[in-house]
Parts: C-alpha cells; sequence; structure tokens
C-alpha cells in the first residue's frame, strides 16, 4: 500500500510519514500540488494525503486535477488541514470530490482508522458522497475563489502578526545582547568571539588591555584573529583553529608572558546542534597576582609542612571518612609506615582496638576535643600506648571536615610508672612486715617483764616490811 502526503512544511511531512511507516504503509512525499501531480503521473499510488493552503499548487487545484484525471481520478484522496476548517470548507471539498475531510488536530489512533476506512470503502467499490448543493463549474469555481480570498487574507493577516512578533522579538534580543555585551565590559576578564572564518564578531575592552594592544576593540571587529598575534605564538594559534575545525577539540588554554606580566589565553569551540564548527570564543586573562598568591601559599603550605614534620610528637590528620590526610615524619617514624604508604588508607589500621578507635572519633566529633589514652598497632604488628589529643576540623562555613590528632608514644612512661607502681608496692609490703615483727616481738617480751616488774614489787613490800619492824624494836 503506497500513500502520496503532500505539505509545504517539513515537520509535518515527516510527523506523517512516520505514523504511516509505523503502520507498515509505503509513503512518498510531495511539497505541494504541481510536485504531487509529477509524481502521481509517474508511479502508482493507493491514497493522497494532502494539505490544502500551499504555494504554487493548492491542495483544491491538485484535488480538482487529480478528478479530472482518467488516469488517477479514482485515487482515494483525504484532506488533513490545520487551516480549513469551517463547514464551508469541508462543503467545497466534498463538491469537489473528496474522500474524507480531516481537521487538525486528531489523535494518531483515530487519524489511522479513518485512513483504513477510507481504504476499505474504496477496496470494496464504495463511491465518493454525490455532490448535493453545487450545480456547475463556475459555482465551484466561485466558491473556490471566495474561501481561497479569505484564507489568503487571514494568512496576509498571520504573517503581519508573525512579522510584528519577530521584529518585537529581535528588538527584545538586540536588547538582552546589548545588555550582556554591557556585562562583558564590565569583567575582569577578557572576552572575543569569532566566526567560523575566525574573525572577530565581538570583544571587550579589557581584552586589548590585557593583551597589550593599543588599538580601539571596535576596530578588530571583522579583522582575523591571526592578525592580533606575533609571530612566535603564531604557528600555536593556527594549530589551535586547526584542531578545532577538525573537532579534535573543544577547549584549548595555555599560559603567557607579555613582559612582566603572566597572562592565560582560553579557546573554546562553539558548535551548532549537528556538531558543526560555528567559531569560538576567546578568554584571555592576567593571571600574575593569582601565580604570586599560589606561590605565597605554597611556600606557607611548605612552612607549615616543615613545622608538622619538625614536631617530635606525632601528627595525624584524617577527613569526615575517617582516611588519612596528615601523617608527619614523627609518625612514620612511630609506626613503621611511609607517609604514602597511609595517605587516603582507613584510620583503622593505626588501631590494636578498632571498637576504641571508634569511641574516640565519636567523642571527638560530639565534644570537639578529647584527650585518651588508647593502643596503637606498628606495621610490624607491635601494640603500644599512645596519649592522644584530637580536635575537629572546620572549614570557614562551619562544616565539619575531618579530624587531627596529637599523639605521643607513652611506652616508655608507662614502663617507669609500672616500676614505680611495683616499687610502691613491695615498700608496702615490707612496711606490712615490719609491723606484724614489731607487734609480735611486743607481745612476747611484755610477758616476762611483768613476771619480771612483779616480783620486784614483792621484794619492795618485804623490805618495807623488814625495815617497820626493826623500827618498831627501837
Amino acid at each position: 500500500m503506497k500513500i502520496l502526503i503532500v505539505d509545504d512544511k517539513e515537520e509535518n511531512l515527516y510527523l506523517l510519514d512516520s505514523l504511516l511507516k509505523g503502520c507498515g504503509y509505503e509513503v512518498v512525499s510531495a511539497v505541494n500540488g504541481f510536485d504531487a501531480l509529477e509524481k502521481l503521473r509517474s508511479d502508482n499510488f493507493n491514497m493522497i494525503i494532502s494539505d490544502i493552503l500551499m504555494p504554487v499548487m493548492d491542495g483544491y487545484s491538485l484535488l480538482k486535477k487529480v478528478r479530472a484525471d482518467n488516469k488517477i481520478k479514482d485515487i482515494p484522496f483525504v484532506f488533513y488541514t490545520a487551516t480549513y476548517t469551517d463547514g464551508q470548507d469541508e462543503e467545497l471539498a466534498l463538491d469537489l470530490g473528496v474522500d474524507k475531510y480531516i481537521r487538525k488536530p486528531i489523535e494518531p489512533e483515530e487519524f489511522i482508522n479513518i485512513i483504513k476506512g477510507v481504504i476499505i470503502d474504496a477496496e470494496k467499490g464504495k463511491k465518493r458522497p454525490p455532490t448535493p448543493t453545487l450545480k456547475d463549474e463556475k459555482e465551484v469555481l466561485k466558491l473556490y475563489s471566495e474561501r481561497l480570498v479569505k484564507k489568503l487574507e487571514k494568512k496576509m493577516l498571520d504573517l503581519e502578526e508573525e512579522v510584528a512578533e519577530r521584529k518585537s522579538l529581535e528588538e527584545k534580543l538586540i536588547a538582552e545582547r546589548d545588555e550582556f555585551h554591557s556585562i562583558l565590559q564590565e569583567l575582569p576578564v577578557g572576552v572575543a568571539v569569532l566566526d567560523a572564518e575566525d574573525k572577530f564578531v565581538y570583544i571587550n575592552s579589557i581584552t586589548i588591555k590585557i593583551d597589550g594592544y593599543k588599538v580601539d576593540p571596535d576596530s578588530l571587529i571583522g579583522k582575523n584573529v591571526k592578525s592580533i598575534h606575533s609571530k612566535h605564538i603564531l604557528s600555536i594559534i593556527e594549530d589551535v583553529l586547526k584542531d578545532f575545525k577538525s573537532g579534535k577539540k573543544s577547549h584549548f588554554s595555555r599560559e603567557a608572558k607579555r613582559g612582566k606580566r603572566l597572562i592565560e589565553i582560553s579557546y573554546h569551540a562553539i558548535r551548532n546542534g549537528a556538531g558543526e564548527y560555528q567559531g569560538l570564543t576567546r578568554l584571555v586573562s592576567d593571571i600574575t597576582e593569582k601565580k604570586l598568591s599560589e606561590k605565597k601559599l605554597r611556600e606557607s603550605l611548605e612552612y607549615s609542612q616543615n613545622l608538622i614534620d619538625s614536631s617530635l610528637d606525632m601528627i595525624i590528620a584524617v577527613d569526615i571518612k575517617r582516611q588519612i590526610t596528615e601523617f608527619n615524619q614523627s609518625a612514620e617514624d612511630t609506626f613503621g609506615y611511609k607517609r604514602e604508604e597511609v595517605l587516603g588508607k582507613h584510620i583503622n589500621m593505626l588501631y590494636a582496638d578498632v571498637k576504641q578507635g571508634l569511641k574516640v572519633h565519636k567523642k571527638v566529633v560530639e565534644k570537639g576535643r578529647h584527650l585518651q589514652e588508647i593502643a596503637n598497632k606498628r606495621k610490624n604488628g607491635d601494640i603500644f600506648p599512645t596519649l592522644l589529643a584530637a580536635s575537629t576540623l572546620i572549614n570557614p562555613e562551619g562544616e565539619l571536615i575531618g579530624v587531627m590528632g596529637v599523639s605521643r608514644d607513652i611506652t616508655k612512661r608507662k614502663k617507669v610508672e609500672e616500676e614505680r607502681e611495683q616499687a610502691l608496692q613491695e615498700a608496702q609490703n615490707a612496711n606490712e612486715v615490719k609491723n606484724l615483727f614489731l607487734a609480735n616481738m611486743s607481745h612476747e617480751i611484755r610477758t616476762p617483764l611483768n613476771t619480771i616488774l612483779g616480783f620486784t614489787g614483792l621484794i619492795e613490800e618485804s623490805t618495807r616490811h623488814i625495815i617497820g619492824e626493826e623500827e618498831k624494836k627501837f
């Protein structure tokens, strides 16, 4: 089943072609009535689906010529239109011999059902509706002319509105462009736009200042970008442009020196929806201060790193995922790991007791800082105690970005404490033995001493008695 579709709008043909082919029909397209007649006379078709308002030859004229040609007059003819939609338009179409008159918009499924119905009717030999009102060719032509004039008038009004709307849109776009250019003029970055022939179509004032040229920016409009570059970088620019046009690159940047200043030139390719090269954007910025700041920052970081590495204490930092981000020289010496072995690794690898390490980390995050003794594990597996002082790391926005800990190996201190504790325990034990000995000795000596003292008392009493008796004699 081969169907000829006729419409002057490419998007309409595309949609209709996709719909019909999706239902298994073979489809041929024509852009107006004249084009359609040529195809009808050179090929065989089972149906014609046509728009009405078209240039060169409209749908009504095409229908008349089809019905007047004995070779093609019996091909089912369907009008599918969004322009001719009132009752008189359909009446004229029926009088001219159309089989079906379909108004847009319509659901695809309903449209296909109508088309199938027309085909079935044609196969069964059903005749199209008879002409009910018009009596002769003159009356048909008169009605046709009236309808055509009205539609052309409406089309002209639509075109005038479209032109006015387009003009308003153009004025708006020009105003927006001028506003955009004003913004670009205030930027601290040089901005220039080149067309596909490498000619400037826009350039802001700062571009001239940064590049060091002594010309008016407007004087460069229409000139080739190669004309503003010195010979020693012209070859680079030519290579860049060649790569952009071949589609190898969409961005290129390089640094260049201008006297004592350092500038960065960046090119970005401009492509349309099909990926075709349309030109490029050229950005240029003075990065002298930026590079100086980067140098100072780098030196500051190096100084800070030297301070960290010179510390006798271990300094270890982790991010919010508890992955190691800092591991100083003292940490290397104590744990036995090189910095590159642990950076990016989980802090758990340094704990003897992972659960203890997790609890300590949680306390630091909750309190902001925390001091605790913790057991660590060296690379060789040895367990050793450390005293850890840890605090949270907060960025300028107040967000937690990690934790830093300063710790010290307290193995020797723990050993001294243990030895002192042992000595104290031994001294305490010795003191207890002495006290017990003295207590026992006191008990053992006190009994015979009391006996001696008792005898002494008796002797003293006897002596006093004898002396008293002797005094009585005198």
